[in-house]
C-alpha cells in the first residue's frame, strides 16, 4: 500500500496544497519485496463525497484483527475551508478478509460489500484486462493459493477444467471415494 498524489510541477505553496489535497491510498504488487512493483491504474480508496475522507485518503496501513481478518487503516480529511479542508480522521474501513470458498482456500478481498479474487486483481494488474469476456484466471502450477503474477495467465474455462490438478482431483472422487458414496456408507454403519 502506498500514498500517491498529483498536481503541478512547481514548488509553490499553492502547488503544495494541490498535491496534498490530491493524495490517494493505492496498491502496488510485486513477486518480490525488491520489485519490480506495478501500481494499479486507480486508487484503492477514493474520497467519499461529504464523508470523513471527502478531501483525501492517505497513509494506508494494514493490521490483522484477532478474528484473522485484516483491516486497512488510512487517514482522511473531511470537507472544510480550502486549502486546509476539515478535520483529520483515521478510518478503519474497509475491512479485508480471506474467505474459504468451496473449492479451496482462495484469497478474496471484500471491499464495500463486493468480493474480489486476489488472483483476478493480480492478473489484471500484470497481464492486462480480460482478453475476452468469459476469460478466467489460470494458475500455471495449479495451486490456487499461488497468486504471483508469474504464475497467472488468462485462459478459457475449458482449459482450466483440463488442468492436470483438476483432473486428478476429479478422479480421486469416483467410486468408493465419491462424497455421495461415502455419505451412504456412513449412514449405513
Amino acid at each position: 500500500y502506498y500514498s500517491g498524489n498529483y498536481g503541478p510541477q512547481n514548488s509553490t505553496r499553492e502547488g503544495w496544497w494541490i498535491h496534498r489535497n490530491h493524495q490517494r491510498a493505492g496498491v502496488a504488487v510485486a513477486d518480490h519485496p525488491a520489485g519490480p512493483w506495478r501500481r494499479f491504474d486507480k486508487p484503492l480508496i477514493e474520497p467519499t463525497p461529504n464523508g470523513t475522507d471527502h478531501l483525501l485518503t492517505n497513509s494506508p496501513t494494514v493490521a490483522r484483527r484477532k478474528d484473522g481478518k485484516y483491516v486497512l487503516i488510512y487517514k482522511g480529511v473531511s470537507d472544510g475551508k480550502m486549502p486546509f479542508g476539515g478535520e483529520k480522521h483515521y478510518e478503519t474501513a474497509p475491512s479485508y478478509g480471506v474467505s474459504n470458498i468451496s473449492n479451496g482456500n482462495r484469497p478474496i478481498i471484500v471491499y464495500r460489500g463486493k468480493s474480489y479474487k486476489v488472483s483476478q486483481l493480480v492478473c489484471e494488474a500484470f497481464k492486462g484486462i480480460k482478453p475476452f469476456s468469459n476469460a478466467v484466471v489460470m494458475h500455471i502450477d495449479d495451486n490456487p493459493q499461488n497468486n504471483k503474477a508469474s504464475n497467472l495467465k488468462w485462459g478459457t474455462q475449458k482449459e482450466n477444467l483440463n488442468s492436470v490438478r483438476f483432473i486428478s482431483y476429479c478422479k480421486a472422487r469416483i467410486a468408493e471415494n465419491s462424497p455421495v458414496i461415502k455419505g451412504r456408507i456412513r449412514k449405513a454403519s
